[in-house]
């Protein structure tokens, strides 16, 4: 079992500050999770991306189980691959500033 995380929960947004500093802060809440140098938005973007790039790298042994089985569901395989696919393609995509 796997100790809970510490950090402010996601999801995270980029933000650029009213003094035009590029941040990051919790994306439903109040809390800032850092500040950083002027004219610095893909640092901020792959900071921002850290929880569900997190989710992504959590959820991999998901597939694992299926790992030396015979007779295991296929169609179920598929599923629980491309979900994790999705997740991982929507966090590498929010990490690039997409």
């Amino acid at each position: 079992m796997s100790k809970p995380t510490k950090w402010t929960p996601g999801p995270w947004r980029h933000v650029i500050t009213p003094g035009g500093w590029d941040g990051v802060k919790e994306d439903a809440g109040p809390s800032n999770i850092c500040l950083m140098s002027l004219n610095n938005p893909a640092n901020a973007d792959l900071i921002a991306a850290a929880p569900e790039l997190y989710e992504a790298v959590a959820s991999a042994p998901i597939l694992s189980k299926y790992h030396g089985q015979r007779g295991f569901d296929v169609e179920r395989f598929i599923e629980d691959y491309e979900a994790w696919r999705v997740t991982c393609r929507a966090a590498l995509a929010k990490a690039r500033g997409e």
